[in-house]
């Protein structure tokens, strides 16, 4: 049982940082369009 919350742990934290890493993403390509069209 102690193998299972730690492998949770670890899943939970993979997706929290992936959420994390698509949400600059996504911001990052938001600002890159505002910027061309400024231009």
């Amino acid at each position: 049982m102690k193998n299972r919350r730690w492998v949770l742990t670890i899943f939970l934290y993979l997706a929290f940082s992936l959420g994390i890493e698509a949400v600059k993403f996504q911001r990052t390509q938001r600002t890159e369009r505002i910027s061309g069209s400024a231009d």
